[in-house]
């Protein structure tokens, strides 16, 4: 912020000792429209970059639930299964899963406290969810391999959707350049016809 509102006060005292005149009352207005801009771009860059986070993190639950549930059809107790699935993967997600997890066990908590207060520190929906659902699958002993599936291919589905929004936003964003530019070449073309009318 600061280096946005200084930048134009820099260029009025090198326009001053050149000696350009610049106006102070636009010196002031820039710097505070700067000042500000250099605030907002950096709050939205991070906003834009936790959403894509989110998002990867939706893609590896729904790997780790695929994962999870091939362990359960190989034998493995839930709390095995959670753990082992978690330590496969090196993405982010994993590390972070793989992290709780540990922290649970050594603290001789159940998995899903874990899950749950991941879920709560990367504001991810889907991880609560799950803690919920396991905490269903741990207390009332509910059909849990095909669960997993359905949870998977609902949070793949879901991914899905979002990226084909997000392509078709990007479509439509493309399209105003287009007919700007397009707009430019009419009138640079038509520039010359005008003129020799003008000039008639």
């Amino acid at each position: 912020m600061l280096l946005g509102a200084g930048l134009p006060v820099g260029v009025w005292l090198i326009s001053w000792l050149g000696r350009v005149w610049i106006s102070p009352l636009l010196v002031v207005v820039v710097s505070i429209l700067a000042g500000g801009l250099f605030f907002l771009v950096p709050d939205l860059s991070l906003r834009e970059k936790a959403r894509n986070r989110r998002r990867e993190l939706r893609h590896q639950i729904s790997a780790y639930l695929d994962l999870v549930s091939l362990h359960l059809s190989g034998g493995k107790g839930m709390e095995r299964a959670l753990a082992d699935s978690a330590a496969q993967g090196k993405a982010w997600g994993f590390v972070e899963l793989q992290r709780a997890l540990r922290q649970a066990h050594l603290a001789n908590e159940p998995p899903w406290t874990a899950i749950e207060k991941l879920g709560q520190d990367l504001g991810s929906t889907e991880l609560e969810e799950l803690a919920a659902w396991l905490y269903l699958a741990g207390t009332s002993g509910s059909r849990v391999r095909s669960s997993l599936h359905t949870k998977a291919r609902g949070l793949r589905e879901r991914a899905l959707n979002e990226s084909e929004t997000q392509a078709q936003q990007a479509t439509e964003r493309m399209s105003l350049p287009v007919v700007l530019m397009f707009s430019g070449f009419l009138g640079l073309i038509g520039y010359p016809a005008i003129a020799a009318l003008v000039s008639a």
